[in-house]
């Protein structure tokens, strides 16, 4: 009885996931990675200045996160409405997934561990990426 609720709910979700976000690439799923590392990132500088868990809650974090999601969801239905195959949602995703190494950089060098070069230059990719993805946008494809 209990399996057949179990599945019966995985598979709601699933559906609700599709609908909102299209087919479930690695894109999306590195950028719930990213978040998760944000707000594990920012909870070790938050104890280490030892302003607790309080403050924690009080963060903006989970709220900024909550908009980018849906935002996410939305380019994905303006990717459906305009027909751009995912252009859309994958720029923005990679918007947020340099916005959001940046702040994991930035809390990992607060607490004094050191960021490798080479992930420096991922994460300078990942904005070049971003900022080539709008330029390609605005000129249509017409150079």
């Amino acid at each position: 009885m209990y399996m057949i609720i179990f599945n019966s709910i995985a598979a709601a979700f699933g559906i609700v996931m599709t609908d909102w976000f299209g087919q479930w690439s690695f894109l999306l799923q590195f950028l719930l990675f990213t978040m998760f590392a944000e707000y594990t990132t920012q909870t070790i500088v938050l104890l280490k200045q030892k302003m607790g868990w309080r403050s924690f809650l009080d963060s903006r974090l989970f709220f900024q996160n909550v908009i980018v999601i849906l935002i996410i969801i939305m380019a994905h239905n303006l990717d459906i409405l305009l027909g751009t195959k995912d252009a859309i949602m994958t720029g923005c995703i990679y918007y947020y997934l340099a916005n959001g190494w940046i702040l994991i950089a930035d809390n990992s060098s607060k607490v004094g561990v050191p960021i490798p070069p080479i992930l420096l230059k991922a994460i300078d990719a990942l904005r070049t990426k971003k900022d080539d993805s709008s330029i390609n946008k605005n000129n249509n494809g017409n150079e």
